[in-house]
């Protein structure tokens, strides 16, 4: 079928809108089919869509929990994802539905509700929970016969955490976690979180085309048509499509400083540019294998990307990548020429008081 004979994609209909509309109407004693709801409702909706628009933690709390959303759809491990905190809740008393439900691979589920901190002094990162808001949270997780998680995004390392909260009460009743706790109880690896690492360098080669002119002027500008892409681990080209994609991801969103373009020399003659990925301090000198940072990590960039612009936020939704993670769960190990060690990382006995 041609693309003319296609039919167009269908209008999706606007219930969460009319939804606002109806109880703007109800409210204010508006019939649905008077002709000045339209005008009124608008009226309504301008100065409190200007103020939510100028709240920062508004704006950054809520681009966080599509990050989450986004992440765990990347990860790709789970059978269901869905909005938990939409639509009204009736209950005999005061609840606070989680922001999202996950069944995962196993079939359990989880409710969790997620939250964004950021303290600017980065070896005191600490996140407290009222006694009043966590209580709201379990009362509708107990109602529902499922587990509460925090899935909490320390912004200044742009790390995520999953922590069960019974781990972290106070003695009012309250929460308070540390980052380094929470990483000890982090239970995102249920989820498909990974640690990733390689052997450094990765290389991008772009060459020049030899039948187009090319040059290197007296300032060093170089001027040339692009004629091939060659991404090599080390000195090993890649050349299956999966090991492209991917070390093309590392490159672009892992964490090693990337050096280029630096040109290169065909005879008398411009001959391309490379790209030369390397840790920006090893961790391990004296061994091949270097960390390029966590599955999580590396999809936060390429959100950020999306979503952020110098300091401000332009955007609260960002598109998945599933295509990135998805398949190292059924990577070839044996025959890819891209090495990769895939660390998964289990809770230890989760606690204020392991000491570990």
């Amino acid at each position: 079928m041609s693309d003319e004979q296609r039919e167009p994609p269908k209008r999706q209909k606007a219930f969460d809108l009319l939804a606002s509309v109806a109880i703007f109407a109800r409210k204010n004693g508006i019939a649905l089919n008077d002709a000045t709801l339209v005008d009124r409702f608008m009226a309504d909706a301008a100065p409190r869509l200007r103020e939510a628009l100028a709240d920062p933690t508004l704006i950054h709390g809520s681009r966080i929990e599509r990050m989450f959303e986004a992440t765990v759809l990347s990860l790709g491990r789970f059978k269901l994802l869905k909005g938990e905190d939409v639509g009204r809740v009736h209950a005999a008393e005061a609840l606070r539905a989680p922001d999202f439900r996950i069944v995962l691979d196993d079939g359990s589920q989880w409710l969790v509700e997620v939250k964004n901190h950021r303290s600017e002094e980065p070896f005191k990162q600490e996140y407290e929970m009222s006694a009043k808001y966590l209580a709201s949270l379990q009362s509708y997780s107990d109602a529902v016969g499922a587990p509460l998680k925090l899935a909490i995004y320390w912004s200044l390392w742009r790390l995520w955490t999953i922590v069960s909260p019974e781990h972290f009460r106070t003695g009012n009743g309250g929460l308070r976690v540390t980052m380094q706790e929470a990483m000890l109880a982090n239970e995102f690896e249920r989820l498909g979180e990974k640690m990733i690492m390689t052997k450094p360098p990765l290389r991008l080669v772009l060459s020049a085309a030899t039948n187009l002119p090319r040059s290197l002027d007296e300032d060093g500008l170089a001027r040339f048509v692009i004629g091939s892409a060659q991404f090599f681990s080390r000195d090993v080209e890649l050349t299956d499509p999966k090991d492209r994609k991917f070390v093309q991801v590392l490159l672009l969103y892992g964490e090693w400083e990337v050096n280029g373009p630096i040109p290169f020399m065909d005879g008398d003659v411009i001959g391309g540019v490379e790209f030369v990925a390397y840790p920006r301090e090893p961790t391990y000198p004296d061994q091949e294998w270097e960390g390029i940072g966590t599955a999580s990590r590396i999809f936060g960039s390429f959100f950020a990307d999306q979503t952020i612009e110098g300091d401000q936020v332009i955007q609260l939704d960002g598109d998945a990548a599933p295509d990135w993670f998805v398949p190292l769960a059924s990577w070839d190990f044996k025959n890819s020429k891209l090495p990769l060690f895939l660390g998964l990382v289990q809770p230890s006995t989760a606690g204020k008081s392991t000491g570990d």
